[in-house]
């Protein structure tokens, strides 16, 4: 299956999952790269390995890496011949090979510090946790040479459009995936950098800001294929300039914590730290796990003979049927999320720390379900718990998973309330506890560096909850299984970086707006946004904002840049 994309379409493309630089599943948006301002690094300083013909070197960004050649073959100083070169350059004014590394927009995405020139034919490589995943998409859009040469023609390449305007001409990018053996894939995704073939004028264009380009139709790959073609031919091949910028590129993989590598050596097992690997403190034994990229607690302590006292524990367990505390390690549908084996089970107060590239970012969501220690006692009943319902079944009885997220020690605004059984409807056909994996959407905590997990009911006695505070947890930082549930496709938010003012283009739908600063506090709120709505946000600081669009429960959200 081929995608073709024009420039109308892709400016309104905004898939939550896809939010510029607040997602954990960054795999590459080059900020990590020392440049100076207005500088360059095109691999003139002969720092690759030499060949005789060429300097050839790479250079990794994120989870992925990237080849640059400078050729020496007519001699020094040479010339850039292939590959990748890096940017911070802002020009984009001045026309002509001179200027060869300006993206056009002046800024790499977002007001961002650098961005990647590429070249036509090149190849990338997915590194690390982003090896052989799917790719949500990059952002793209043309260098300041391209963009000029098009717009007013050269001694090379003619003007888009020709004299008249009415010229059909157009400038494709190609992107094509690879496996790990090398071969090409079969998928495609075409974007029109310029594209002059409607019969209306009015609507010819040459791309000059940046634009999120989705690749997540390409599949799993091990690397990205780039090749550009015109309308603009001559005896010698393609007379536009050959080359176009890049920046923030995505991947669905680079960051999910699963638990599938835990290491379990036996089936219905488990680990809750009873082994007394963790580090000795007093009566406690105190662990500290890393899956991916998030860090989880773990105390057993050996008062009283010995238990689980907090945090997770992780488990392959199997058992859906075995009803009280002696099963507490099983989730009830037996099975981890998405049919995995291993899954956590989480006490009432539990914190997740979040490393790596997961640290300071939004997080996607995480798949919940009960133990099935707690699913029987709240169907049951047992010494210590209520039967749900009574006996009636009419008792507006429930077990509620509160998640908080906080950044810099400071609890965030927002949480989310799930519910993991819930009686209150009047029509107890309507009654559940749950029993199956279900996600939960954690993007309303806004930029996080940690995440707490709490439980409450209706079921309370003298010492607290009688309901057992436990629940089973799985692939956290997750996607759900359809994007599109996930997407509003007909969104965008521009200027940005905005001044004074920001208009949001909800398409036809309409919804409200929900303005958030680093550390979740919401700024700002605006219902009933439709069509083109400007935002005044004269009283918000310089800063980095979340702007956060919600229609008909699916949610928008872009990182926005005020100056």
């Amino acid at each position: 299956m081929k995608r073709i994309y024009k420039w109308a379409g892709m400016a309104v493309l905004g898939l939550l999952v896809n939010s510029p630089n607040i997602n954990a599943q960054m795999v590459s948006d080059f900020e990590s790269i020392n440049l100076a301002p207005e500088s360059y690094w095109n691999g003139s300083d002969l720092m690759g390995s030499n060949n005789t013909t060429n300097y050839t070197s790479t250079f990794e960004s994120g989870d992925a890496e990237f080849l640059n050649v400078w050729d020496v073959t007519w001699g020094l100083p040479g010339y850039w011949s292939k590959g990748y070169a890096q940017s911070t350059h802002t020009d984009s004014v001045t026309s002509g090979s001179g200027n060869l590394l300006s993206a056009k927009p002046g800024t790499g995405n977002l007001g961002s510090l650098t961005y990647l020139v590429t070249q036509n034919n090149t190849t990338m490589n997915f590194i690390n946790g982003a090896a052989d995943t799917s790719v949500n998409g990059m952002y793209v859009t043309n260098g300041t040479y391209a963009a000029n040469s098009m717009r007013d023609g050269d001694s090379f390449a003619k003007k888009f459009g020709g004299a008249t305007g009415n010229e059909p001409d157009w400038f494709m990018l190609t992107i094509k995936g690879f496996d790990s053996t090398g071969t090409i894939l079969p998928d495609s995704v075409d974007f029109y950098l310029a594209d002059f073939r409607d019969a209306t004028n009015a609507n010819d264009y040459i791309v000059t800001d940046w634009q999120f380009v989705d690749l997540s139709s390409l599949g799993n790959l091990k690397g990205l294929v780039f090749s550009l073609t015109s309308s603009d031919t001559g005896a010698f091949g393609m007379n536009t300039p050959s080359f176009f910028c890049m920046d923030d590129i995505k991947s669905d993989g680079s960051t999910l914590i699963d638990f599938e590598d835990l290491g379990f050596t036996m089936a219905d097992s488990n680990w809750n730290g009873s082994d007394l690997s963790g580090k000795p403190n007093d009566l406690d034994y105190v662990s500290l796990l890393n899956d991916g990229d998030a860090s989880f607690y773990n105390s057993w302590t050996t008062a009283w003979g010995g238990y689980w006292k907090e945090g997770f524990a992780f488990s392959n367990k199997t058992d859906s049927v075995t009803s009280g505390s002696g099963n507490l390690y099983s989730a009830i549908p037996a099975m981890g999320a998405q049919n995995s084996d291993n899954y956590a089970i989480v006490q009432s107060g539990s914190s997740v720390k979040l490393t790596g590239t997961a640290a300071n970012s939004v997080m996607n969501g995480v798949y919940v379900t009960n133990s099935t220690f707690a699913a029987h006692s709240m169907r049951d009943g047992d010494s210590f718990a209520k039967m749900f319902g009574g006996a009636t079944g009419d008792d507006p009885d429930w077990l509620k998973l509160t998640i908080r997220g906080y950044n810099n020690g400071s609890m965030n605004s927002d949480t989310v309330a799930f519910y993991l059984a819930d009686f209150r409807d009047t029509d107890n056909a309507n009654d559940y506890i749950l029993k199956d994996w279900q996600f939960v959407d954690l993007t309303g905590l806004g930029i996080v560096d940690s995440v707490t997990f709490s439980m409450t009911s209706t079921d309370m006695g003298a010492f607290g909850m009688n309901t057992p505070a436990f629940f089973a947890m799985d692939n956290f930082n997750s996607v759900i299984s359809s994007v599109s549930d996930f997407e509003i496709a007909n969104v965008s938010i521009y200027p940005n970086p905005a001044q004074g003012q920001f208009t949001i283009d909800a398409g036809n739908g309409t919804g409200y707006v929900e303005v958030y600063d680093l550390k979740g506090s919401i700024q700002l709120r605006l219902e009933q946004v439709s069509n083109q709505t400007i935002i005044d946000i004269e009283n918000l600081n310089t800063g980095i904002y979340v702007v956060k669009y919600v229609e008909n429960n699916q949610v928008f959200m872009q990182k926005l840049i005020v100056q």
